[in-house]
């Protein structure tokens, strides 16, 4: 669902604004992103960042999201 809505909203800038703006244009997710969904999100290839709300209060947390989201990034 999340690569889908990114997908559009990529090719809705595309239209507008032509493609080398949409490239440029970084768009970021934030919904709920957790230890257990953040590599699948991660790997879209519209998506460019996350936001990480409430799981990001714990260090450790936060520390693992970003490390899986490194990897994910990595394997695009």
């Amino acid at each position: 669902y999340v690569h889908h809505a990114f997908k559009i909203i990529r090719e809705i800038l595309e239209k507008y604004y032509g493609k080398d703006v949409s490239k440029k244009i970084r768009i970021i997710y934030g919904g709920s992103v957790s230890k257990e969904n953040a590599k699948d999100l991660a790997r879209g290839k519209d998506v460019d960042g996350l936001f990480i709300g409430r799981f990001g209060h714990n260090i450790d947390d936060f520390n693992e999201i970003v490390l899986i989201v490194l990897e994910a990034k990595e394997m695009n």
